[in-house]
């Protein structure tokens, strides 16, 4: 019984992973697909916006859609904003799903930074990381445009 089993088991096997590498095949050679973005990126930040709090090494994670900042700075510390993007030809656009508190020491309160509004840009993909141009954003007051057009980011992971 097993052996009659077996075969055609092994044969389901074999047909599911050539619909599985032709549907590859498939996918890879569309001409308009976005380049797959998922990954850990760095920047720096070096500006004199809100007297520099966003200042420090800055990390982007995307991940299928969502993404994640990470910050910690002189003066502004362990920093987490998150929320969810999504890709359109050369397009991304970011809304904030969270508000991260940022205290600077000893000032004995916190600041919420998060962007009320979603932000549009372009971005180009290189082998080293990402780089952004901001087609829309009407936030004046948060970290996003200005992390964003940092001067790039590089691939980490």
């Amino acid at each position: 019984m097993r052996g009659r089993l077996a075969a055609p088991l092994v044969a389901l096997t074999g047909l599911a992973a050539c619909a599985c590498a032709t549907a590859g095949a498939v996918t890879s050679t569309v001409g308009d697909s976005p380049p797959a973005l998922n990954g850990i990126y760095q920047t720096r930040v070096d500006s004199e916006f809100q007297s520099g709090a966003l200042n420090g090494g800055w990390k982007l994670r995307l991940d299928d859609g969502a993404y994640t900042f990470n910050h910690t700075g002189r003066s502004a510390k362990n920093v987490i904003i998150s929320g969810v993007y999504k890709v359109a030809g050369r397009r991304i656009t970011f809304k904030d799903r969270s508000a991260a508190c940022s205290a600077k020491p000893g000032s004995g309160g916190c600041r919420y930074l998060g962007c009320a509004h979603p932000g549009t840009y372009t971005f180009t993909r290189t082998r080293e990381g990402l780089s952004f141009a901001k087609l829309r954003d009407p936030n004046t007051d948060c970290e996003l445009p200005v992390v964003l057009l940092s001067g790039g980011f590089h691939r980490v992971a």
